[in-house]
């Protein structure tokens, strides 16, 4: 199965020079805990609910005066949408990543993979004998992914 397949869209996106109330308000409006940042079409940045709670909290200041630039994950790592499920769910298990900007073949943002898109589709048939994503495999990615939190030191803050 292709990631295409499965993915999210239309794919909810928010500029480095939008501040952190802006996102915090897109995923709140659409239900999201990710937004993507891009600039023409291009993937710039990844920013988490988890990402502006912590500004939040960290950095004194109110959320409409921090740019998401100052806060964003900018080494993100993208699947194309004609990679099969497989790769994407190895690649969320060695990077212990929970979500993936999705990309055509010249790098435009078309989609996002999500660990929820995975568990989704392990409980859909469509008509098929099984899921083409095992629900086994869904747990093994997750657990692989939650590995970092108790077994390492946290993170250092951005701010």
């Amino acid at each position: 199965m292709k990631v295409k397949e499965i993915m999210s869209h239309p794919v909810r996106t928010c500029s480095e020079s939008d501040t952190l109330d802006r996102a915090a308000r897109l995923m709140w409006e659409h239900n999201v805990g990710a937004i993507v940042v891009e600039a023409d079409g291009r993937v710039r940045g990844l920013i988490t609910d988890r990402d502006i709670s912590l500004a939040g909290r960290f950095t004194g200041r109110p959320l409409w005066t921090i740019p998401v630039s100052e806060v964003m994950s900018v080494n993100v790592e993208v699947v194309r949408s004609h990679d099969s499920v497989d790769i994407a769910e190895r690649l969320m298990r060695t990077r212990q990543i929970r979500r993936l900007p999705v990309v055509d073949d010249s790098w435009k943002l078309v989609g996002f993979l999500s660990l929820d898109d995975l568990a989704r589709e392990s409980r859909q048939r469509h008509g098929r004998r099984r899921a083409a994503v095992g629900a086994d495999h869904v747990g093994a990615t997750l657990a692989a992914i939650c590995e970092r939190y108790g077994a390492s030191s946290p993170p250092i803050l951005p701010f």
